[in-house]
Formats: structure tokens, sequence, C-alpha cells
């Protein structure tokens, strides 16, 4: 409860008395409710009407969900009979379901389940042990006015410390600091949930103001988010007639934009087939006028022109070196490798050829 502490202050009350109300809601974890409680902003109404849903849905399903549980333990314990018996002779508890949930989980491994038993029982012994060795500070702490509800926090921390008592109270002062520093965050959070909270009710008021009007730009064709619909009402000037033609244009827009990557899609799987062909052919040409001729007849962007006169040309491909000094803390000198392609030998080449 430590982060739900400031909620805990403001709604606490509030959540004991409708705990009383609706006696369903005692399963829930008070951390959970106290949320909702402040997604409401503390309105009653609200949350007893969003209370009462929750009852009805329970007492509604209660029956269904009870007979579908057992009818999953039945279940397990028919598929896991052997292994059952054999974790009986052990001397576990099989009526547990948790050991018929770790069953399921591991997939009937009584070797997997042993060993966990196993160390959960030790841990309980070496707490024990613990407890009794370090009775005398514990006595000691209780009387020093040191209160905690987790006695096995301060075992464990007077084993940390080996059973120095300032040293286990340096410890929980460090422990309470870092709960306060988590409290004072919790509670900028609070408050900056608090902004947003009443933000989107705004929102919401504006939303029930403008009903009539979304049911008038509904019935002009306008459709879509209400919330993006009343962003282009107002940027017309709050005009149903400039909204509606506004809107088709965006829509016109749109579809254009739509068309245009269909065809890039398109285009694009020419080239790739386009590419597959030619890659594929025995008789791969070694001149350039054949080759441009043959890719032409399957396609005519300038990438491919491009790409096989590179292919057939490699003389025109020059590197340069680039220097680059950037002015850190130190001065670093980096050179990057670029690939230039002479584009004009290229094209004294190339006029010449009948295509």
């Amino acid at each position: 409860m430590e982060k739900s502490d400031p909620l805990e202050v403001r709604y606490g009350t509030l959540l004991t008395t409708l705990q009383q109300e609706y006696p369903t809601i005692q399963s829930v974890k008070r951390s959970r409710l106290l949320r909702m409680i402040h997604r409401f902003g503390g309105d009653v109404e609200r949350i007893r009407k969003n209370l009462q849903k929750h009852q009805e849905k329970q007492n509604a399903g209660k029956p269904d969900l009870n007979a579908a549980r057992h009818q999953h333990q039945e279940e397990i314990k028919a598929k896991y009979a052997s292994q059952l018996v054999e974790l009986k002779a052990a001397g576990i508890n099989t009526n547990n379901p948790c050991v018929q949930q770790q069953l399921e989980k591991y997939h009937g491994d009584t070797n997997k389940i042993l060993e966990k038993i196993k160390h959960r029982e030790e841990k309980k012994d070496h707490i024990t042990q613990l407890d009794a060795r370090y009775s005398s500070q514990l006595a000691q702490l209780e009387s020093d006015g040191v209160k905690t509800k987790n006695k096995r926090l301060l075992i464990e921390l007077l084993e940390k410390a080996n059973g120095e008592i300032d040293v286990v109270k340096q410890l929980l002062t460090e422990r309470k600091e870092q709960k306060d520093q988590i409290m004072s965050s919790t509670t900028n959070t609070v408050e900056e949930y608090d902004e947003k909270l009443s933000s989107s009710k705004k929102h919401l008021e504006i939303n029930i103001d403008d009903i009539d009007q979304l049911r008038q730009l509904r019935n002009a064709g306008v459709h879509g988010n209400p919330m993006k619909i009343f962003a282009l009402f107002h940027e017309c000037n709050q005009s149903i007639e400039r909204t509606v033609v506004r809107y088709k244009q965006v829509q016109e827009q749109r579809e254009k934009e739509s068309e245009k990557r269909t065809q890039q899609r398109i285009t694009l799987a020419e080239i790739h087939n386009a590419y597959l062909t030619l890659n594929n052919q025995n008789d791969w040409p070694n001149n350039i006028q054949k080759l441009t001729r043959q890719g032409c007849q399957l396609l005519k962007p300038y990438q491919w022109f491009a790409h096989c006169a590179m292919l057939l040309t490699p003389d025109l491909i020059m590197n340069e070196n680039k220097i680059d000094m950037t002015s850190t803390t130190t001065t670093t000198t980096i050179t990057k490798n670029k690939i230039r392609y002479d584009l004009n030998e290229l094209a004294r080449r190339i006029a010449k050829i009948d295509l």
C-alpha cells in the first residue's frame, strides 16, 4: 500500500463505506479500488453505478465460474492421477489446489514439485533458526521502540548485519527514507493525474454540448472520429458547409495517396520480377547496348539503366576520400569513403548508342 497511501488518505473512508455496501468487492485489492475511485474523481454516483454493474456481473457469473473451476480440478486429477498418488505417498496434501496448479505448471514433473516444496520447507526452518538465534536482539529492538509488522524483515536484517542492532536501525532508517521519496513522487504523480483528469472531463463536457452539431455533420456525410471531426469543424470557423467541403478535400487527397501507394507497390513488383527474369538468363549480355535494350523491354525506370551502366562500366566508378574534422574535447579526424560515378563520361559513351 506504500504507493497508494495518498489515495488512502483521500478516499480511505469512502472506500470502507462502499465495501460495506457491496460485499462482492471485498476480494478486490484495496489499492485497485482506490485507483478506481480516483479515476472517477470521487464521484459517488458514478462509482456506485460501476460497482453495481460489477456486483451484478459477479452474481450472474459466480455459479458458472465455480462449476468451471471444479471441472478443471477434476480434469487435472484425472490427468495426473499417478503423480498425485506419488505425491501423497511422499506426505504431500494432494487436495491443496496449489499442488494441482503446480502439477499443471510443471507438466506432471513430481521431482520439480518436491524440490520446490523442499526448498520452501528449508527456508522456513532457516527463518525459525534465525528467530531463535537473534531472540535477544529482537527483544532489544522492541524495547527500543522499533516496531514493524514484518518480523521476518527484522530477522533478515539482523542476519545481514551479523546481529548488530545499530546497523539494523540504520538500515531501517534508509528504508524509511526510500519510502518517503516514493511517497513524495507518488503525490506529484497524483497531482499530475488530477490535471489530466480535469482535462479529460473538459473534453467530455465539450462533446456533450456539441452533440447536436455532430449529428448535423453526420447527416451531411462527415464521418469518422468525433474529436477529429470537431477539430476540423473548429478549423473551418464552425461552419458546417465549409467543414463538408474540407472533409471532401481530405478524403480525395487520401484516395490519391492510396492510389499512389498502390501504383508504387505494383511498379516495385514489376521491377523485382524484371530483375529476376534477367538474372536467371544463362546468356548474360556483356554489351551495354544489348543489355539496355533488353532491360527497357521489360521496364523503363532510370534506376534500371543506372544499374546496368554501373555493372558494365566499372571503370567509371570513382572512390573519393573525404576528411571530416570533429572538434570535441580532443580533435578527431575521420576519413569517409564516398563512391561517385562519372556521369559525364557515361553520357559521352552512350550518346552513340542507337536505341
